[in-house]
Order: structure tokens, then C-alpha cells, then sequence
């Protein structure tokens, strides 16, 4: 496996654990994470109805990306390309039920989740 992927997989696994421990998503039908971080067994009265959903989205392109260079904090904006690919996102997922969005303040993952966040009418 490259370097890269698996830091991507482990990003991508520190966000989820964030989002469980925060008490975003449910962890499994068995137990539950409370907002305050504590595993609890469910009762009838916490099981979810309908099961948590989430969706990771990786920003659009930028000027960087296209040139190979690691971005980190730096805040580079989406290119023409990266804009495109956000609003192909948007109407993708057009159809698709989105309750809510979270997005890294740095621009380019805040206008990749802005275009989505408008197609839903999402404040």
C-alpha cells in the first residue's frame, strides 16, 4: 500500500472515531456513544430508527493538487477543474437525502461542502 493511501485511511479513521465519540453516528446496534464519550448499552427508547449514514468527501481539485504537491494547511483554493468536480458532486447527490454537512474551514473543502450544502438548500 503507498504511504499516502494509508495516511488517508488513517485521516479518514481519526474523523470517524471523532464523529462517533462526538455522538454523530451510533457505533453499532449493540451499544451506543454518548456526547459525552461514554459507551452505553441501547435501551428500546435509544435504538435509532433509522440508521446513521455518513459520507466522507474529499475536496475538488486545486492548483496544487495538479501539480503534485501536498497541500497540508496551506489554504489553496479549488482551480476551474476542482470547481467543476464540486458541482458535479452537488448534483449527484442531488437525489440523495443530506441531513447536514461538515466541512475543514480551509477553502477548498468549505466550497467543495458549500456546493453540496446548496443543492440540499442547506443553510
Amino acid at each position: 500500500m503507498k504511504k499516502q493511501n494509508l495516511k488517508n485511511i488513517v485521516c479518514i479513521a481519526v474523523i470517524a472515531f471523532l464523529l462517533t465519540i462526538s455522538g454523530v453516528v451510533a457505533v453499532s446496534d449493540q451499544t451506543a456513544v454518548s456526547s459525552s464519550g461514554d459507551l452505553t448499552q441501547n435501551s428500546e427508547n435509544s435504538k435509532c430508527s433509522v440508521p446513521t449514514k455518513m459520507v466522507l468527501v474529499r475536496h475538488g481539485q486545486t492548483s496544487w493538487n495538479a501539480l503534485g504537491l501536498l497541500q497540508g494547511n496551506a489554504d489553496v483554493p479549488l482551480d476551474a477543474t476542482g470547481v467543476a468536480q464540486a458541482q458535479a458532486l452537488a448534483e449527484n447527490t442531488s437525489r440523495k437525502i443530506v441531513n447536514v454537512v461538515y466541512s475543514s474551514p480551509l477553502s477548498r473543502a468549505y466550497d467543495t461542502a458549500q456546493a453540496i450544502a446548496d443543492a440540499h438548500q442547506l443553510l
